[in-house]
């Protein structure tokens, strides 16, 4: 009964129900307004697309490529490309990680270290041909970046503040309404935190599903996909989202739909975080007010914290590792990232991490709560 009441009262909130009902405005706003790049790429793309079908019959391992970018074919007139990742090396990314940012000694080992066990995936993708899947053409890189950066970056952070504020919100409740005295007075009150974290993450969750559920149909219903779903996102089109020049290199094949799916399942998980993160938080700071501030300069100690560790330093690698640097690199998940990321997975193992510690911060700030004095 006591989790049926905290629950309800967190999904008929006026505040998380208006937030909630902008931020779906906003990813709305954010289809619509992105549609004209679709159609743009759209065409030639299917244009493309069905020259490589042709090409497919005629020659193993190359694809003729118009040269104007209209079209692909196998007549004459078109320029033969092979897959970019035969005999790719990637030493050359590396070195020019190193150029770029003056490293030396161990900070400069750490990055050709990730780019020689990055070897073994490329090496993979030449054998697989996952250079040549036509993906959207040349309009790749463009809808590639809408997706998994854009779109999937303002349902993270939409999704993320839900659930911190939740949490917040279910354990400052009592405090903000003057009734804590009253319903702590007792062992049981004492006990009603873990009632609120199911709550806090049940709430979470439900937003969470109806804003990835809405914003992704809304996103499919509008762009059509069903032609590009079971493509190579490694696609010779496409191009890390932030780096130019290097291509899209992930650490095990992913088609779209297979990486639409891993991006949910990060960003579930990232929602998870973040309501451990103000519950913690709220269970160890008494005022509803505080409890905020404390969380919001939490965040914003992850977001500055990392730039202050050297480039290619395993303390700039552990500060990418926390929930607000997961979201501020979530283009990057599943690549080989920049200079700054030494690991492969860095996004799973900071999501382990990440949570592992914030559900030991749960629970030690429950066993304070149980503990604190309420005078």
């Amino acid at each position: 009964m006591v989790y049926r009441c905290e629950l309800k009262k967190l999904l008929f909130d006026p505040v998380l129900l208006g937030f909630a009902a902008l931020c779906l405005l906003v990813n709305a706003v954010l289809v619509c307004a992105s549609y004209g790049v679709y159609r743009a790429h759209f065409a030639a793309a299917a244009e493309l697309r069905a020259g490589f079908a042709e090409a497919s019959g005629a020659a193993a391992g190359a694809y003729a490529v118009d040269t104007a970018g209209a079209a692909a074919s196998g007549a004459a007139g078109g320029e033969s490309v092979d897959d970019i990742f035969d005999n790719f090396d990637t030493n050359w990314i590396s070195e020019r990680y190193i150029a770029r940012h003056g490293l030396s000694g161990a900070y400069a080992e750490n990055v050709r270290e990730k780019y020689r066990l990055l070897q073994a995936a490329v090496d993979e993708k030449g054998l697989n041909d996952a250079g040549l899947s036509p993906y959207f053409g040349y309009g790749t890189a463009d809808l590639h970046a809408l997706l998994f950066k854009y779109l999937f970056g303002a349902l993270a952070v939409e999704s993320g503040l839900i659930a911190l504020f939740a949490a917040l919100l279910s354990l400052g409740y009592e405090n903000l309404r003057g009734t804590e005295g009253i319903v702590c007075a007792s062992a049981t009150g004492r006990g009603i935190l873990l009632r609120k974290l199911f709550a806090a993450l049940t709430a979470a969750a439900a937003f969470f599903a109806v804003l990835l559920g809405a914003t992704l149909a809304l996103y499919f219903l509008r762009f059509d996909y069903s032609a590009v779903w079971n493509d190579n996102v490694s696609s010779l089109y496409n191009h890390a989202v932030d780096d130019y020049f290097k291509p899209l290199i992930t650490w095990s094949d992913f088609s779209v739909g297979r990486l639409v799916r891993a991006c949910a399942g990060m960003t579930a998980g990232l929602v998870l975080c973040f309501a451990l993160l103000g519950f913690a938080v709220g269970a160890f700071i008494r005022s509803g007010y505080g409890a905020v501030l404390a969380s919001v300069g939490l965040c914003a100690a992850m977001f500055v914290a990392e730039p202050l560790f050297p480039c290619g330093g395993v303390l700039r690698g552990l500060a990418n590792l926390t929930p607000v640097q997961l979201l501020v690199n979530i283009g990057d998940w599943f690549t080989d990232g920049f200079a700054d990321i030494l690991w492969r997975d860095f996004e799973r193992r900071g999501l382990a991490l990440s949570a592992s510690l914030l559900a030991a911060a749960s629970a030690a700030a429950a066993l304070y709560f149980k503990r604190r004095d309420l005078t």
